[in-house]
């Protein structure tokens, strides 16, 4: 008896020893999320590097070409009254030197933001009859000032005799980090689907290089994408029985997906648009919950995928997005039943989204995404879901 007592006043005294240990590196923990918390806090006003200047150094009596070989037209030459350019992702995407009644432009490629372009030869051609065109060149009219080698942010603007110059910008803010959405499933609230009820997608895309191919809008292994999604689910329904497991049901009800993806090739869809069509490659991970009859387990599944799409850009503040996946998944804990192997799934979705002119922070998206397990049509599912563009530095206030 003496000896159970002791034994358990040990016992007693070490599970107090291991709960504050425990405790202790909760309140590490905490503290340093407060310090990551007051720094977010301190530093959530969007701010902006310099990365450059374009000058429109010539207005007068520049030089004609009758070819891009440096044929010059004898003893004609032109007074610029302004020049409008769009910039996108490192990109002029479309430049016009007006004159009067004639405008200069460049043809089906974009122009690279860069001193070492810039200082080369672009001709900017105008129609002057049928199949006839005469030519400026871009590098006599305009002059780039690299401040820093980072790619500007998308921009539109004009340059004129009283107006010449115009500074060209990067977003280093904490907003411009991550691209944050967070969408609730109108299916599973009001329609008693086993969707998530919340979902979180937080995204960055990181340009490699701006060298188009075929002198055309037309890019290869342009980017590269992270993306994280989480989910959260109705308690009653955040898991998947083992009785009625099939493989849809794992993917619907997984809590956290996140991948990543390279781009293989994107273009134009169409001349000098901002409208695009990409394809992509990439792989990831997800984690879903599997109830058994004893306990609840954690499954990691694999997969890698396909996917291509289109970006419509139908106005300044509104836009679509057209994409369809093809999904590998793998998921080695599910032996069961024979549910471990390859299995194939296809993922057609459509999004819009509308936000008020000039606060692209505000955004509002609808997407409708469908499920199809080749396999297994029968447990296809449906998400309807609305979000809007979160920004990181609101989450901690």
């Amino acid at each position: 008896m003496n000896y159970a007592v002791a034994w358990s006043q040990e016992n007693d005294s070490s599970n107090s020893i291991d709960g504050e240990a425990i405790q202790n590196q909760v309140n590490q923990v905490r503290d340093q999320l407060n310090e990551i918390k007051k720094l977010i806090i301190e530093n959530r006003k969007d701010t902006a590097n310099e990365v450059g200047k374009l000058v429109l150094k010539k207005l007068k009596n520049v030089t004609l070409y009758s070819d891009v070989s440096g044929t010059v037209i004898a003893g004609k030459f032109i007074d610029i009254d302004k020049v409008i350019i769009l910039i996108k992702d490192g990109f002029i995407v479309d430049i016009q030197v007006i004159s009067g009644n004639m405008i200069f432009t460049n043809g089906r490629a974009p122009i690279t933001i860069s001193a070492e372009r810039l200082n080369k030869i672009d001709g900017l051609g105008a129609r002057v009859s049928g199949s006839t065109f005469e030519y400026i060149y871009l590098n006599e009219i305009i002059q780039f000032v690299s401040t820093k080698p980072y790619i500007p942010d998308n921009d539109f603007f004009e340059l004129t005799e009283s107006s010449n110059s115009h500074m060209l910008k990067k977003g280093s803010g904490l907003n411009s980090v991550l691209d944050l959405r967070l969408y609730t499933d109108g299916l599973a609230t009001f329609g008693g689907k086993s969707n998530g009820l919340i979902q979180t997608d937080a995204s960055v895309k990181q340009i490699f290089h701006r060298s188009n191919f075929i002198n055309r809008g037309i890019f290869l292994v342009n980017y590269f994408k992270f993306n994280l999604t989480a989910s959260k689910f109705d308690s009653k329904i955040a898991f998947t029985d083992s009785a009625t497991f099939t493989r849809t049901s794992l993917l619907q009800k997984s809590w956290l997906n996140t991948d990543v993806s390279l781009n293989i090739i994107n273009g134009w869809l169409g001349k000098k648009t901002l409208n695009v069509w990409y394809a992509d490659l990439g792989g990831g991970v997800s984690l879903s919950n599997v109830a058994f009859e004893l306990d609840t387990t954690n499954i990691t599944s694999t997969y890698f995928f396909v996917k291509g799409g289109l970006d419509l850009q139908v106005a300044d503040n509104i836009g679509t997005s057209i994409s369809s996946q093809f999904i590998w998944s793998y998921s080695p804990q599910t032996t069961f039943n024979n549910n471990d192997g390859e299995r194939l799934f296809l993922k057609p979705s459509i999004s819009m989204f509308w936000n008020p002119l000039g606060n692209e922070a505000s955004r509002i998206f609808v997407r409708v995404t469908y499920n199809v397990d080749t396999n297994d049509k029968r447990s296809n599912f449906m998400q309807l879901q609305f979000g809007y563009a979160l920004k990181l530095s609101a989450m901690v206030e």
